[in-house]
């Protein structure tokens, strides 16, 4: 399998900030979801509460004997949901009066960090009830993909045995050779780009690039 330019030191260095975080955080984070009701999925999902409430203990974000009232209640996290549709209404209200192609990159520049959040909302902001989380990210922004039905594919993709393995996750940014190799020139040249911290950093904030078999599916490419 391939998995265009990515850095095994990068990968130890977040594996390692990952353990802390539930080293930290786990137990507050099985006491969050428990009160709300959390999981990958939903109730009816093959996970038993107690193995969802277990798998998400990597929820945990930090020592929460020294989280303030705020950040137990995802208070940050809020702070960027409305910093997001903000930023989408200013874009809607000066629409008539800024250059198209200042508004469309802008406009898909938050689309993409709402998409980001919709994936926080699904994984973490357990420190609020679940209709709240669910609601705060439902307006369909970028048009295209409702919510309800990506919180569904993202937690199929999760219960699959065959995470990551291409042909079986749909969302696997690995390849099968012999596909790498069918590839033309200009694909593969996107894929790479997409692994490389500048165009995560600096392109789009969301952690989920749009390059991958699932978003292939939906736009019949």
């Amino acid at each position: 399998m391939i998995l265009p330019n990515i850095s095994s030191k990068m990968g130890s260095f977040f594996c390692g900030a990952r353990k802390k975080r539930i080293e930290n955080g786990g137990l507050d984070a099985i006491k969050r979801l428990q009160r709300h009701g959390g999981g990958v999925g939903d109730a009816k999902s093959s996970f038993s509460s107690e193995g969802a409430v277990k798998g998400l203990t990597l929820a945990g974000d930090g020592d929460p004997t020294s989280q303030s009232w705020f950040e137990q209640h995802d208070g940050p996290t809020l702070l960027v949901a409305a910093a997001i549709y903000a930023s989408w209404l200013a874009l809607l209200a000066s629409h008539r009066y800024v250059p198209w192609w200042i508004t469309a990159p802008l406009a898909g520049y938050v689309v993409q960090w709402h998409s980001s959040l919709q994936h926080e909302a699904i994984h973490s902001m357990r420190g609020i009830p679940k209709w709240l989380r669910r609601a705060l990210v439902w307006p369909p922004i970028g048009v295209w993909f409702p919510f309800e039905l990506y919180r569904r594919l993202h937690s199929q993709h999760h219960r699959n045995r065959h995470l990551t393995y291409p042909g079986e996750d749909r969302e696997s940014y690995y390849h099968k050779k012999e596909d790498w190799e069918r590839y033309g020139i200009l694909w593969r040249w996107l894929l790479i780009v997409n692994q490389t911290v500048n165009r995560r950093a600096k392109l789009t904030p969301d952690r989920r690039p749009m390059l991958t078999p699932l978003s292939r599916e939906v736009f019949g490419l």
